[in-house]
Protein backbone atom coordinates (compact mmCIF):
# COMPACT_ATOMS: atom_id res chain seq x y z
CA UNK A 1 0.00 0.00 0.00
CA UNK A 2 2.42 2.13 0.82
CA UNK A 3 4.28 1.81 -2.72
CA UNK A 4 1.04 2.54 -4.34
CA UNK A 5 0.78 6.07 -2.51
CA UNK A 6 4.51 6.90 -3.24
CA UNK A 7 3.68 5.88 -6.81
CA UNK A 8 0.80 8.29 -7.17
CA UNK A 9 2.96 10.99 -5.51
CA UNK A 10 5.45 10.65 -7.96
CA UNK A 11 2.71 10.76 -10.67
CA UNK A 12 2.03 14.26 -9.22
CA UNK A 13 5.42 15.20 -9.13
CA UNK A 14 5.49 14.27 -12.79
CA UNK A 15 2.18 15.76 -13.74
CA UNK A 16 3.26 19.42 -11.31
CA UNK A 17 6.98 19.24 -11.66
CA UNK A 18 8.17 22.77 -12.92
CA UNK A 19 11.92 21.70 -13.30
CA UNK A 20 12.91 19.19 -16.73
CA UNK A 21 15.52 17.93 -15.58
CA UNK A 22 13.94 16.69 -12.28
CA UNK A 23 11.34 14.80 -14.39
CA UNK A 24 14.05 13.37 -16.18
CA UNK A 25 15.90 11.84 -13.43
CA UNK A 26 12.73 10.77 -11.90
CA UNK A 27 11.51 9.55 -14.77
CA UNK A 28 14.68 7.19 -15.42
CA UNK A 29 14.67 6.09 -11.75
CA UNK A 30 10.64 4.78 -11.47
CA UNK A 31 9.55 4.40 -15.04
CA UNK A 32 8.64 0.78 -14.68
CA UNK A 33 6.61 1.88 -11.93
CA UNK A 34 4.85 4.09 -13.10
CA UNK A 35 3.93 2.22 -16.05
CA UNK A 36 2.40 -0.32 -14.02
CA UNK A 37 0.44 2.45 -12.18
CA UNK A 38 -1.03 3.83 -15.52
CA UNK A 39 -1.89 -0.11 -16.77
CA UNK A 40 -3.63 -0.97 -13.43
CA UNK A 41 -5.96 2.44 -13.54
CA UNK A 42 -6.69 1.68 -17.31
CA UNK A 43 -7.55 -2.10 -16.37
CA UNK A 44 -10.07 -1.27 -13.76
CA UNK A 45 -11.42 1.32 -15.86
CA UNK A 46 -11.94 -1.04 -18.51
CA UNK A 47 -13.05 -3.63 -16.09
CA UNK A 48 -15.72 -1.09 -15.03
CA UNK A 49 -16.53 0.41 -18.33
CA UNK A 50 -17.68 -3.53 -18.76
CA UNK A 51 -19.45 -4.57 -16.26
CA UNK A 52 -21.49 -1.13 -16.33
CA UNK A 53 -22.43 -2.37 -20.32
CA UNK A 54 -22.99 -5.68 -19.30
CA UNK A 55 -25.36 -4.22 -16.35
CA UNK A 56 -27.37 -2.25 -18.79
CA UNK A 57 -27.80 -4.74 -21.33
CA UNK A 58 -29.67 -7.19 -18.69
CA UNK A 59 -31.87 -4.20 -17.55
CA UNK A 60 -33.00 -3.60 -20.84
CA UNK A 61 -33.27 -6.88 -21.99
CA UNK A 62 -35.34 -7.51 -18.69
CA UNK A 63 -37.74 -3.95 -19.03
CA UNK A 64 -38.52 -5.02 -22.57
CA UNK A 65 -39.81 -8.82 -21.43
CA UNK A 66 -43.34 -9.05 -21.16
CA UNK A 67 -43.19 -10.82 -17.94
CA UNK A 68 -43.52 -9.01 -14.43
CA UNK A 69 -39.80 -9.48 -12.86
CA UNK A 70 -38.46 -7.72 -9.61
CA UNK A 71 -35.55 -8.61 -7.87
CA UNK A 72 -34.93 -8.53 -3.92
CA UNK A 73 -31.80 -8.46 -1.59
CA UNK A 74 -30.84 -11.12 1.41
CA UNK A 75 -33.03 -8.86 3.87
CA UNK A 76 -36.21 -8.90 1.29
CA UNK A 77 -36.61 -5.15 0.34
CA UNK A 78 -36.90 -4.98 -3.53
CA UNK A 79 -33.88 -3.51 -5.35
CA UNK A 80 -35.06 -3.19 -9.17
CA UNK A 81 -38.38 -3.96 -11.17
CA UNK A 82 -39.93 -3.89 -14.51
CA UNK A 83 -42.54 -1.58 -16.34
CA UNK A 84 -45.12 -5.28 -16.58
CA UNK A 85 -44.52 -5.56 -12.69
CA UNK A 86 -45.48 -2.39 -11.76
CA UNK A 87 -48.05 -2.42 -13.95
CA UNK A 88 -49.48 -6.07 -12.78
CA UNK A 89 -49.24 -4.59 -9.12
CA UNK A 90 -50.48 -1.22 -9.36
CA UNK A 91 -47.49 0.55 -7.67
CA UNK A 92 -45.24 3.02 -9.04
CA UNK A 93 -41.47 2.68 -8.77
CA UNK A 94 -40.73 4.89 -6.12
CA UNK A 95 -43.48 3.52 -3.87
CA UNK A 96 -41.48 -0.13 -4.44
CA UNK A 97 -38.19 0.17 -4.27
CA UNK A 98 -36.00 -0.26 -1.27
CA UNK A 99 -39.45 -1.88 0.45
CA UNK A 100 -40.00 -5.12 1.97
CA UNK A 101 -41.79 -6.82 -0.50
CA UNK A 102 -43.75 -8.62 2.26
CA UNK A 103 -45.11 -6.09 3.61
CA UNK A 104 -46.11 -4.47 0.27
CA UNK A 105 -47.80 -7.43 -1.94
Amino acid sequence: MKKIVFLFFLLSVFVFAQNKEDIGYLWKLYWGDVLIVISIFLLLLLSYIFIQLKKNFFEVMLDNIAEGIYSVDHRGRCVWINQRALDMLGFKKDEVLKKNQHKLF
